[in-house]
């Protein structure tokens, strides 16, 4: 509601801030008002999890930028040189779409993942650059990829910024902040909650037999679904404590879209694909 007359805007918040929810929100707005809109991220799960809120609008595009690009530039996509961020450089090609391809209101989450070259793609597809939504959502304490986007979305004015933590319980708000040292800009939620355990193993097999343990302890006395549940990892499965394993527990181990694991299933992810 703040932001409702602010056309084009960038909002800043760290996780759990709801940024996410904030786009949707945007995007349904728009939607609402007859605007052709487009909801953009770099994450496939980010996108695919959005695509579940926005699938009964027919005039909202949810898309990852690389699927958008080889959308509007098909087979030219493929032959485009990368730049030194190991991304396409897309913006050169953008003069070619045709006006109805170009969006009313365009909603960017986890920008902090674009770069420079991928920001004025985005922009170039406003249909009206004076009078068209543009929101981008970023979190530079995410920036895991190490991109930058300067100024390419053209936003002057300074980022809104969300503070209050929605998301998350105080406790693991708290571990979270403690273990990384980001994130002491955001308010903790009210809600204390159970303090993350935290374990070390020296063996595989032993921090195997634990996370079996868990899983079938959420399950089957906490009644927690299986499609709740994500093994997130800072290494791929192949070089994880897990390789080689195809069942946690009593579920089989999966790599999947989050949300199309099944209920005798457990989604393996790593950190970057998971993240936002």
């Amino acid at each position: 509601d703040c932001l409702h007359n602010y056309k084009q805007a960038q909002i800043v918040g760290g996780a759990g801030t709801g940024k996410t929810f904030i786009g949707i929100k945007k995007a349904v707005r728009d939607a609402l008002d007859g605007k052709k809109v487009l909801f953009t991220c770099c994450n496939e799960e980010l996108a695919a999890f959005v695509q579940t809120r926005l699938c009964q609008y027919e005039s909202i595009t949810v898309c990852t930028y690389n699927q958008l690009m080889r959308e509007l530039l098909g087979a030219q996509y493929d032959l485009l040189p990368t730049n030194a961020n190991g991304n396409k450089n897309c913006f050169e090609l953008m003069d070619q779409i045709e006006a109805d391809k170009k969006y009313d209101s365009i909603i960017v989450d986890e920008a902090q993942d674009f770069d420079i070259d991928m920001g004025f793609a985005i922009r170039s597809l406003l249909r009206d650059e004076g009078n068209s939504s543009l929101y981008v959502f970023y979190d530079k304490n995410q920036n895991v990829f190490e991109m930058d986007f300067e100024n390419a979305f053209a936003i002057d004015a300074p980022p809104y910024v969300l503070r209050y933590n929605i998301r998350n319980t105080g406790s693991i708000y708290k571990c979270a902040v403690e273990r990384t040292n980001l994130g002491h800009d955001t308010v903790a939620n009210s809600i204390v909650g159970v303090h993350p355990e935290i374990h070390n193993y020296s063996k595989p097999s032993q921090a195997i037999k634990a996370l079996s343990l868990i899983v079938n302890r959420l399950v089957q006395k906490e009644f927690v679904s299986p499609q709740s549940i994500v093994i997130v990892s800072d290494t791929p499965y192949a070089n994880s404590i897990l390789a080689g394993e195809e069942r946690i527990g009593a579920f089989d181990l999966v790599f999947k879209h989050y949300k199309d694991v099944t209920g005798t299933e457990i989604c393996f992810k790593t950190a970057e694909e998971f993240k936002g």
